[in-house]
C-alpha cells in the first residue's frame, strides 16, 4: 500500500488490496476475482485520461515503478498523462500493426462555443509541437517511436511490433477508442523553454519600443516649448 503503479500510463497510488479469490455477482453467482488492488482517481485524472471510459472487464496496461538499478530502455516516462488521442486508422504493416491517432484536447468534448473551440485548436497546435519525427511518444504507458506526423490534421502514427502486440492492451482496441498520451518530457521542456524565451524577447522589444516612443514624445514636447518661448 502506498506504492506507485502505472495504469494505462497513468501514475496512481495503491490504497488497498482485495485478496479474496471470489466475489458474488448480482445474480448471487460466485465468480473468480483473483488478486486485485484499489486506486483512487482524482477529478483531474478523470478529465485528462481515458480511465473515465473503462468498463468492467476491460484490459489495461500495468507497470510498476522502475527501480534505480534497473536496465533503462525506451525513454523517460513519468506517468503524467498530457491528453488523450482517438484511434482513426489501423493497418497491418507486414508483421507489425500501424496505428494512427488524432490528438484530442481534454476539454474538447465538453464545449460548443466558438471561442472555446478556437482556444482548443490553439492548444492542440501547441501540443503537436511536442511531436518529433522518429522521436518518442507514450501511448497508454507504452514507449513508442513516432513514424508519421500530420500537423494540419492533428494526427500521428506508430507501429506495434509482434512482441508488443502480445503483451499490451492496445492490440485489443478499435477505431474510435481513446488512448492516453504522454509527450517526451525532454522535447516538452525544450519547446516550452523556447516559447518562454520568445515571449520574453517580444516583451523586451515591446518595452524598448514603448520607452523609445515616450522619450521621443518628451523631446518633441521640449522642442515645441523652446520654440514657443
Amino acid at each position: 500500500i502506498g506504492d506507485s503503479i502505472s495504469i494505462n500510463g497513468t501514475c496512481l497510488t495503491i490504497v488497498d488490496f482485495n485478496l479474496k479469490n471470489y466475489y458474488v455477482d448480482d445474480d448471487n453467482n460466485q465468480r473468480f476475482l483473483g488478486w486485485s488492488f484499489i486506486v483512487d482517481l482524482s477529478p483531474e485524472t478523470l478529465r485528462v485520461t481515458n480511465l473515465k471510459f473503462l468498463k468492467v472487464g476491460d484490459m489495461v496496461n500495468l507497470e510498476r515503478a522502475m527501480s534505480s538499478n534497473s536496465r533503462f530502455g525506451g525513454h523517460f516516462v513519468q506517468g503524467h498523462v498530457d491528453t488523450t488521442a482517438r484511434i482513426v486508422k489501423i493497418q497491418t504493416d507486414e508483421d507489425s500493426i500501424r496505428f494512427t491517432f488524432e490528438l484530442c484536447d481534454p476539454d474538447e468534448m465538453m464545449t460548443d462555443s466558438q471561442g472555446s473551440i478556437d482556444l482548443i485548436k490553439e492548444r492542440k497546435l501547441m501540443m503537436m509541437r511536442y511531436l518529433v519525427q522518429k522521436g518518442y511518444i507514450t501511448i497508454d504507458g507504452i514507449s513508442l517511436t513516432l513514424n508519421q506526423i500530420d500537423q494540419s490534421n492533428f494526427t500521428f502514427s506508430i507501429c506495434l511490433i509482434p512482441h508488443s502486440q502480445s503483451i499490451v492492451s492496445l492490440t485489443h482496441k478499435g477505431l474510435g477508442d481513446f488512448v492516453n498520451v504522454e509527450f517526451d518530457i525532454l522535447v516538452k521542456t525544450i519547446v516550452n523553454l523556447f516559447n518562454d524565451h520568445q515571449s520574453h524577447s517580444l516583451a523586451s522589444n515591446s518595452s524598448r519600443q514603448s520607452i523609445r516612443q515616450i522619450v521621443t514624445e518628451v523631446l518633441e514636447e521640449r522642442d515645441q516649448s523652446n520654440r514657443s518661448s
